[in-house]
C-alpha cells in the first residue's frame, strides 16, 4: 500500500467517526494524490472535513483553497440532488405508484453528514407491473431517458436525467440483468414486495426490507471485488 492511501484510510476512518486527523507533514505529491483519490470514491467533501484543520494542511493553503471551493461546491449539489428525489419521490407516491429506494440516499444516511458523501445517481426499484406508469409518470414529470431509444418490455432497468438538474435516475423492475449470473445467484430478487417506511432527510420513503438490500449490497460488493 502506498503513502497517500494510507493517508486516506486514516483520513476516512476519522470523517466517518466525525473526527479530523493531526498529520504534521504529508509530502505536496501525497496530498495531490489523496485530493484525486477522494474524488475518484465520491467522499471529497469528507476527507477535507477530516484533514483541513492539521498541521500538514497548512503547508498547502493553495491545495486547501480549491479543495475547499470544490467541497462547497460538491455539497451544495449533491444537497439540490437529494431535495429534487425527494420531491420526485413524493410526486410518484402522491400518484399511486409505490417504488422502493435501493442504496443512494438510504446508504448516505450511514455518514455523519450524509451530504458530503457524494452520490453519481439515486435507484428505484418497481414492481413490473408498475414500471410503465412509472415510466409515463417520470417522461411527465420532465425526466427523459438517456438512452434513444427505450423498450419497456425488454429493458430491466432505464435511465433518466431533467434538463437543468442536476438529478440522475434509475428506475428498476429488475436489479441485475436477466442473463447475469447475479440474477441467477439471487434468484433474480423480484419478489421485493414487502417494504418498511424509512425516515430520509425529513421525508420518509419506501424500502426493501433490511435483509434484502444487505443481499443485494453483498452480491454488488462480491461483484466488484471478482
Amino acid at each position: 500500500m502506498q503513502t497517500f492511501q494510507t493517508y486516506f484510510l486514516s483520513a476516512l476512518r476519522a470523517a466517518l467517526n466525525n473526527q479530523t486527523v493531526s498529520w504534521e507533514s504529508v509530502s505536496p505529491a501525497d496530498w495531490r494524490a489523496l485530493f484525486q483519490l477522494a474524488q475518484q470514491h465520491k467522499v471529497g467533501p469528507m476527507i477535507y472535513e477530516a484533514v483541513y484543520h492539521c498541521p500538514a494542511a497548512k503547508r498547502v493553503p493553495e491545495l486547501m483553497r480549491a479543495w475547499k471551493r470544490q467541497t462547497m461546491q460538491q455539497v451544495l449539489v449533491q444537497t439540490q440532488k437529494t431535495t429534487e428525489f425527494l420531491r420526485l419521490y413524493a410526486a410518484l407516491r402522491e400518484h399511486g405508484i409505490t417504488p422502493c429506494v435501493v442504496k443512494g440516499i438510504l446508504c448516505r444516511q450511514l455518514y455523519p453528514n450524509p451530504d458530503e458523501r457524494v452520490s453519481a445517481d439515486e435507484d428505484l426499484f418497481v414492481a413490473p407491473e408498475q414500471f410503465a406508469a412509472c415510466h409515463a409518470f417520470l417522461l411527465k414529470y420532465g425526466m427523459k431517458p438517456t438512452a434513444e431509444r427505450t423498450d419497456l418490455q425488454t429493458q430491466f432497468e432505464v435511465s433518466y436525467q431533467k434538463t437543468n438538474s442536476p438529478l440522475y435516475l434509475e428506475l428498476h423492475q429488475q436489479l441485475f440483468s436477466p442473463d447475469s449470473d447475479l440474477c441467477t445467484a439471487c434468484g433474480n430478487l423480484c419478489g421485493w414486495r414487502a417494504a418498511a417506511q424509512y425516515a430520509a432527510h425529513g421525508s420518509s420513503v419506501l424500502l426493501a426490507l433490511p435483509c434484502a438490500q444487505a443481499f443485494y449490497a453483498q452480491r454488488i460488493w462480491h461483484s466488484a471485488s471478482l
